[in-house]
């Protein structure tokens, strides 16, 4: 059986999709997908992703999204949400989840792979300061 989503989704153009349960998944028949930044972010965050994340390789862009996705809407185990979750339609969101994400670079900072601190250091720091303009 699919839900409700994931048949409706069925139906639309292939480009168009909904997420009827706001979950930053959209179900599509049988198949659950990911995209980031989500539909109902507010437009100042989008714009900021996309200058932040501007010119970046696919496979960092990918990484970025995930850790993101994660930040905003915690993580499904076993059909359970786990960890914080955030309104992924609020500004507000968005700046405390980079704040968040900041202060964990730094408290982990020696665990680090080499270059991993400083180049997701530049990233966040450059989303969070266009997030404050």
């Amino acid at each position: 059986s699919l839900s409700d989503e994931g048949a409706q989704n069925l139906l639309l153009p292939e480009g168009y999709s909904v997420d009827l349960n706001h979950d930053g998944i959209d179900e599509v028949g049988a198949a659950r997908t990911m995209s980031f930044p989500p539909k109902d972010a507010p437009d100042a965050f989008k714009e900021a992703w996309f200058q932040a994340s501007a010119g970046m390789g696919m496979g960092e862009m990918m990484s970025y999204q995930l850790s993101m996705h994660i930040a905003i809407y915690g993580l499904e185990v076993d059909g359970k949400t786990m960890g914080t979750q955030y309104a992924p339609d609020k500004i507000d969101s968005y700046r405390q989840v980079v704040d968040n994400l900041l202060a964990s670079l730094e408290a982990n900072k020696g665990m680090l792979a080499d270059g991993q601190y400083e180049r997701d250091k530049t990233f966040y720091s450059k989303l969070q300061n266009l997030l404050a303009a």
